[in-house]
């Protein structure tokens, strides 16, 4: 398999990012994006959740096998979801829901 074999990229994609807080704390940042013209530029769609973490706090050493798992669940699920590759479930949530944790 040649991993740099050209596929079509899906017109969607999810960015996560960090933002400075003012206290010296994080905050995780998962936006939508989408792909534009000419293919290879994406454009911000839309603000999906966000994290905000104390000063110190965001270290994955220290986060939970939990919380860990679960950001890279809602990470790779949300990637699905946009991207029409996840079956319409009835009675589902309306909305997003927001990363794991208080």
């Amino acid at each position: 398999m040649n991993p740099y074999q050209p596929y079509p990229i899906r017109r969607d994609a999810v960015l996560c990012s960090l933002a400075e807080l003012p206290d010296g704390g994080l905050r995780v940042v998962m936006d939508d994006l989408r792909q534009t013209d000419p293919p290879g530029l994406w454009k911000h769609h839309a603000l999906v959740t966000f994290k905000d973490y104390p000063a110190g706090q965001l270290d994955p050493s220290t986060l939970s096998n939990e919380e860990l798992q679960a950001f890279g669940h809602y990470v790779l699920v949300r990637l699905l979801a946009i991207n029409g590759c996840l079956p319409a479930m009835e009675g589902g949530p309306e909305r997003d829901a927001p990363l794991a944790g208080p």
